[in-house]
């Protein structure tokens, strides 16, 4: 400390001072008539008062900025909430919405089928490949669910239940190779049997076997399932036909039939717990 008192730096800043109180003294005892020392005393002690106003004005910009940029990034983090907020409301909202018209829905098939007990269902799992078409619902033997139930949606038939957990089960769609439902044609009353094949399952497609030659079936015929063995309800629709196509062995037809229901657009499902057998 003692060395700093012996430095240039502090004898400058002495001055400095002792200039300024005599500036100051001088002005006021002069009513403010500033003499030719009181002036070159400004010209060296301006300077510096410039310069402390820049650090001071520099720091308080800092402070500022600084300032505004927690305000700022307070404000965008609400907003940000905010948004989550919105975006949950909205998914909730359009939950609710799907639930109402799979109920409306529901409540449409119970009218239409005042025998039918129903469970809504919800897919959780898909397994599609070059065998199969198969795809797991939420609900199982708990719900009431068992073996060969009949899954449908508002459009028609999806399938049938497979196998049965206490939770889940799995449904063998229309169109797995698997499949196999008494059918007949709604507008001919021809009675056949739709299956699943695997040359049109690629495809999305099924088709109609054991057609007589003369059958007078045409492409947009209705085709439903027949209650035939009291396996699957009647007349649940399963799909229109495409076109009539000639079994090799010549014998009889088959016809390429597409699904009602599109199975590559459906989440929730209803299962046909129980039905009344009607001849």
């Amino acid at each position: 400390m003692r060395e700093f008192f012996r430095t240039k730096t502090f004898l400058f800043l002495l001055v400095a001072a002792l200039i300024s109180l005599s500036v100051f003294f001088y002005t006021a005892f002069t009513n403010g008539n500033i003499s030719a020392t009181s002036n070159a005393a400004g010209v060296i002690i301006t300077p510096i008062q410039n310069g402390t106003t820049g650090v001071a004005g520099f720091f308080g910009n800092i402070y500022g900025y600084l300032y505004r940029y927690n305000a700022l990034k307070a404000e965008n983090e609400k907003l940000k909430s905010e948004l989550r907020e919105t975006k949950d409301k909205l998914r909730d909202a359009e939950e609710i919405q799907d639930e109402n018209e799979h109920l409306r829905d529901l409540l449409g098939l119970k009218q239409k089928n005042k025998s039918f007990d129903f469970e809504m269902a919800e897919i959780i799992a898909v397994n599609i490949g070059n065998w199969s078409n198969v795809f797991t619902i939420d609900k199982g033997s708990l719900s009431g669910l068992k073996q060969n139930d009949c899954v449908i949606t508002e459009d028609g038939m999806v399938g049938y239940i497979s196998e049965v957990g206490s939770t889940f089960s799995e449904v063998v769609t229309v169109i797995d190779p698997s499949m196999q439902a008494g059918a007949i044609v709604s507008r001919t009353r021809d009675v056949a049997v739709a299956q699943g094949a695997f040359d049109l399952m690629e495809q999305g497609k099924l088709k109609l076997s054991y057609i007589k030659k003369d059958n007078d079936i045409i492409a947009g015929d209705i085709i439903e399932t027949s209650g035939l063995g009291g396996v699957f309800p009647k007349g649940v629709p399963i799909g229109t036909v495409e076109k009539i196509v000639p079994e090799s062995h010549g014998i009889s037809n088959y016809a390429i039939i597409k699904p009602t229901v599109d199975l590559n657009n459906i989440s929730k499902v209803f299962v046909i717990k129980s039905f009344k057998i009607t001849g």
